[in-house]
């Protein structure tokens, strides 16, 4: 029987490897299911990513087997307010997806050249003429924080689907992120965890209140098998 936490299914793999590919095969299969039947929009459906190191690879892998004749819209969960390309999270997917079915996907990310209110303004009307996203894919870090949210920091809401801050406790300091109400609207928030540094918030999950992963509430859980340890 598989673990819960906060109520949702924990799926282990025995490596990390095997971590990404379960969680490729969630996303392909939420992808596909959401996709208006027989319409070759290419924005007919959107996926929500983070950036970091895993969530990444998975959507490589995800792009790497895809069979379908469209491609789904990618929205970042959050971006680094910073015109240094190899810092931003959407150069960063771009590069991953150059030689992938996924290189002409379009990606829905705040721009750089502008300030940062301005820029959150703009993505804001971007994500505002999207069909809302049927699956959002994001990782834990080891201290909690999901996308570009940390507990603790003071954010200015830009509307309704996006927040700006400009004390990051990771550099840089300025960074656009969704709010935690756009991403709870998600019907499938599959979050993705792997790494020994963070067995501790893992295990501490049901009771972290502030965690901004705890107030996301993900609908699915991916862990390496030395992680699901902590919450057994």
């Amino acid at each position: 029987m598989n673990p819960t936490l906060l109520g949702s299914p924990v799926y282990v793999g025995l490596s990390s490897e095997d971590v990404l590919r379960q969680a490729a095969d969630a996303v392909s299969l939420y992808l596909v299911a959401s996709h208006p039947s027989g319409n070759d929009d290419a924005d007919g459906t959107t996926l929500v990513i983070s950036g970091g190191a895993t969530t990444p690879l998975i959507l490589q892998h995800v792009a790497a087997h895809w069979q379908k004749n469209w491609l789904p819209t990618l929205l970042l969960s959050d971006e680094r307010h910073t015109q240094m390309a190899d810092e931003r999270n959407d150069d960063a997917i771009r590069y991953l997806l150059r030689e992938t079915p996924f290189a002409h996907a379009r990606i829905v990310s705040p721009p750089a050249n502008v300030d940062i209110v301005t820029a959150a303004k703009v993505w804001a009307e971007s994500i505002a003429s999207l069909r809302l996203a049927n699956v959002a894919l994001v990782s834990m870090a080891d201290d909690g924080h999901v996308a570009g949210l940390f507990a603790g920091c003071h954010y200015e809401s830009i509307g309704d689907t996006v927040v700006v801050t400009r004390e990051s406790p990771k550099p840089p300091l300025q960074r656009i992120s969704l709010s935690n109400a756009f991403l709870r609207a998600i019907p499938h928030r599959i979050a993705v965890v792997i790494g020994a540094q963070k067995a501790r918030m893992l295990s501490s999950i049901n009771d972290a209140a502030e965690a901004p992963i705890t107030r996301l509430r993900p609908t699915e859980w991916f862990v390496d098998d030395r992680l699901a340890r902590a919450i057994r």
